[in-house]
């Protein structure tokens, strides 16, 4: 059995950068990059002896907004083997101990975005949310309005997110299950994306200095013959006055714009403003999620105030026998918690459609139907009322 170890710069830059390198089809110049961005004590290494390594990932510190409270999660990235090592297990046992090394530290979550389902759903991990793109003309941008003040994001940003820029983005944030609360890493990756810049704008109805109320950050992709398209890498607003205001924003950009585009779920609140369905979405991917610790995903969770809830769940875990067994799960005055219990289970489920039931993406009744999941219709609908929410959702990548 491989363990997995902390990145030592000495002894594994070389090696890891290349893995990295020609797992996604990078640069070693960009890789190095990138470990400056991540930060090198948040890689980790597939531990192989006085070998050199060849089994590789990045844990990211972060959280996800569910019921209005932030769930601290790790964030597993360039997740990479060597060629010359590929189809040997490495990264199965990657996984598995990352996954182990978060349940021992008692973080509730992990996440990821898989470019092979496969793998992780065997170490745990399910479907828990999605991404899509939504994008339109420009010309049909006409709600908007120019009624507040505008204030460069530049004047906001300073190495790391200024808070008027964080408080706005959370308000916003808390609003739908499965955003994230952004680390530096993911901060930095709205104004600079490998080499496309963005450009914010922050809505200040008090003036420069003031609370925002909304802001955007803008990208420009020319076309042939000079006109372009307008890429958001973010946005965020809490009132429908800084909305309007960003609306009007992005219509001053159609005397050379054509169109916009943004990244969101499958129902963006932006869109919720516009008088006509003039829109195309495109599916970009579904993201990941494992609960690690099952008492710490439910303690931090929010839930509905209106749920009083009082049922016993049987849980398998072949990874982390921590969270397997029989919990008694208790929602009352918006809070969750489980405790151990003898009591007969009215609801069975493994761990990985747990995930999807717990962010919201599967209802428990739908996990039945697919078979991930047994119990009877009245434990399911119940169960169900408990983490019901929006439709799970983030803009970011990782």
């Amino acid at each position: 059995m491989h363990s997995l170890r902390p990145f030592d710069a000495k002894r594994d830059t070389a090696a890891i950068s290349r893995a990295i390198t020609l797992a996604f089809a990078g640069t070693p110049d960009g890789v190095l990059g990138y470990f400056d961005l991540v930060g090198r004590e948040n890689l980790r290494v597939l531990d192989e002896g006085p070998a050199a390594p060849t089994a590789c990932l990045a844990r990211i510190p972060m959280g996800h907004w569910f019921g209005g409270r932030v769930v601290p999660t790790i964030g597993i990235a360039a997740v990479a083997v060597a060629p010359e090592a590929r189809g040997s297990g490495r990264a199965k046992s990657l996984m598995e101990e990352a996954v182990r090394e978060a349940a021992r530290d008692g973080t509730p979550l992990l996440s990821l975005f898989a470019s092979t389902q496969a793998l992780y759903r065997k170490v745990g991990f399910e479907q828990a949310g999605s991404k899509f793109e939504t994008s339109m003309p420009l010309r049909q941008l006409h709600t908007g309005t120019r009624a507040l003040s505008i204030e460069p994001v530049t004047a906001l940003m300073h190495g790391n997110p200024n808070e008027r820029l964080v408080r706005c983005y959370q308000r916003y944030a808390s609003a739908f299950e499965g955003c994230l609360e952004r680390g530096p890493f993911i901060w930095k990756r709205i104004q600079q994306n490998r080499d496309q810049t963005f450009h914010g704008f922050a809505v200040v109805p008090d003036g420069p200095g003031g609370d925002v109320e909304g802001y955007v950050f803008i990208g420009q992709v020319r076309r042939d013959g000079g006109r372009h398209d307008v890429v958001l890498s973010d946005l965020a607003f809490t009132t429908e006055r800084a909305a309007l205001r960003l609306l009007g924003l992005l219509s001053d950009y159609t005397t050379m714009g054509l169109t916009l585009s943004f990244i969101g779920g499958p129902c963006h609140p932006l869109v919720a403003l516009l008088p006509q369905q003039w829109i195309e979405m495109q599916f970009k991917d579904y993201w990941m999620v494992r609960i690690a610790d099952l008492g710490a995903a439910v303690n931090a969770r929010g839930f509905a105030s209106s749920i009083e809830l009082d049922i016993v769940l049987d849980v398998s875990d072949d990874l982390v026998p921590a969270n397997a067994g029989r919990w008694r799960l208790r929602v009352s005055g918006g809070l969750g918690s489980v405790a151990r219990t003898d009591s007969p289970a009215v609801f069975h489920s493994d761990i990985r459609a747990l995930a999807a039931i717990y962010t919201g993406f599967l209802s428990p009744k739908q996990a039945v139907l697919l078979g991930h999941a047994r119990g009877d219709e009245r434990a399911a609908r119940a169960l169900g009322g408990a983490f019901a929410g929006t439709a799970p959702w983030m803009v970011d990548h990782f």
